[in-house]
This record gives structure tokens, sequence and C-alpha cells, in this order.
């Protein structure tokens, strides 16, 4: 049998990153540095060590270390559609294996959001969807007390839309570093940020049971799904 070198296979559908900034990119070098810093080897590549300070320099490196975490053997190295839909599994999202990647990432970012907002409190919840809906105060916290799943049904699009704006905001200012909760908090963003860091902290605890690889494929795939529809906005 052929053995087929590793970094011949990239993954065309991370070519997206090809085309981010440097701040764009340094969120992806610290998951993999921080989450994978047993058996990355990000940090041995001549061109990490010559531009620490600009991942745009070594991105197909980045590219090759979050499908090198995908993979399971050495010689054979998973495309992103495989990653993708192994990440999928884990979150159990729910698609279907003819999905495209773009659809495959739609249900995997609709199952994050949807977590972000269970993460939300009362209090929060409302003050968003007063400002997406001309609801009364008192029949939308009505709804909230007691009909809190058909609220979200209802306008389950319009959340979806606020979480997205939202999270290309942080995308922008580079805010979703793993050691960096006290800088997202100082962000105009308090409220996004409760909910997307309480969810992280239920993704990490998935992670670490399914194993340390998915410490870096689960939240790499999530934020790279983000970036391509920040560069189509």
């Amino acid at each position: 049998y052929r053995i087929l070198r590793r970094d011949k296979i990239m993954g065309e559908a991370l070519d997206i990153l090809d085309s981010c900034t440097d701040d764009e990119l340094q969120f992806l070098v610290d998951i993999i540095l921080q989450k994978g810093d047993l058996t990355e080897s990000l940090t041995g590549e001549d061109e990490y060590k010559r531009n620490k300070n600009h991942p745009t320099k070594y991105v197909k490196y980045i590219k090759k270390e979050i499908l090198d975490f995908g993979s399971n053997t050495f010689w054979f190295q998973v495309d992103y559609n495989e990653l993708l839909s192994d990440v999928c599994d884990k979150m159990d999202v729910t698609y279907r294996s003819s999905d495209s990647i773009y659809k495959k990432e739609e249900c995997l970012l609709e199952k994050v959001f949807e977590g972000i907002w269970q993460e939300l409190s009362e209090e929060d919840r409302l003050a968003i969807l007063q400002g997406l809906t001309a609801s009364d105060n008192w029949k939308t916290k009505v709804l909230l007390k007691f009909a809190a799943k058909e609220v979200f049904s209802k306008y389950r699009s319009q959340i979806f839309r606020y979480l997205m704006a939202s999270c290309f905001e942080i995308v922008e200012k580079n805010a979703l570093k793993l050691i960096g909760k006290a800088t997202a908090r100082t962000l105009g963003l308090k409220i996004l940020t409760k909910g997307f860091w309480g969810y992280i902290g239920w993704i990490w605890t998935i992670s670490d049971i399914a194993g340390p690889a998915y410490r870096v494929t689960v939240p790499c795939v999530i934020y790279v799904a983000l970036l391509r529809r920040k560069k189509e906005a």
C-alpha cells in the first residue's frame, strides 16, 4: 500500500483561514498551544519560531495541526469534512451525512447558539428579546417564565442572528482567548460572554471526557465555522 504524506491532504475547506488576519488566527494558535500542549507540533516549525506573533506567516501549519488532531493515525490525515462530522457527532448535532460542509457547520452553530441561550439567565434572555421584538415587557416576562421553549422556538431565527452578530464582534475584537475571560467581560458583550463561557465550560468537559484531541478540534471547528460566516457577511 502506498503511504500518503500527511502534508498533502490539507482540507480545502480550511482555505478560508488564508484570508484571515493575525488577530483572527491567534485564537486557533492559542487553542492548539494551550489545549494540545503535549502533542502539538506547531512550535517545532521554523516558520512559527520566526513569526510567533504573525500567524498569517504560518497559516498552512495551523491548518495542518487542526487536521492532525482530528486524525487517528500518523500516516493518514482526515479531511475537514470528516473532522467536522466527527465534531458534530461528539456535540450531538443533528445532520445528514450527505449535507454539505456549509450545512453541517450551520447545524453545529445552531447547537452552540442553543447552548449559549440555555446558559443565559431569564433576565439576560429578556434583555435580548426586548431588543429583538416589539412585545410588551410584561408579556415577554410571562412567556419566558412559563413557556421558555415556546419563546425560543418563536424567535429562533432572530435570536440566532443576534448571537451570530455578537460572535462576529467577539471574533473581530479577538475576545475569545482561552485565558481571556476578564478581557472579554470588559467589552460591550457582557450578556453573550456569560452565556458563552458557561457553555464553553461544558464543551471543555465533554472534550476532556471524549479525549485530549477534542480539546483542540471541537473549539477550532466551531471557530472556523464562525470565521467562514464572518468573511461572507
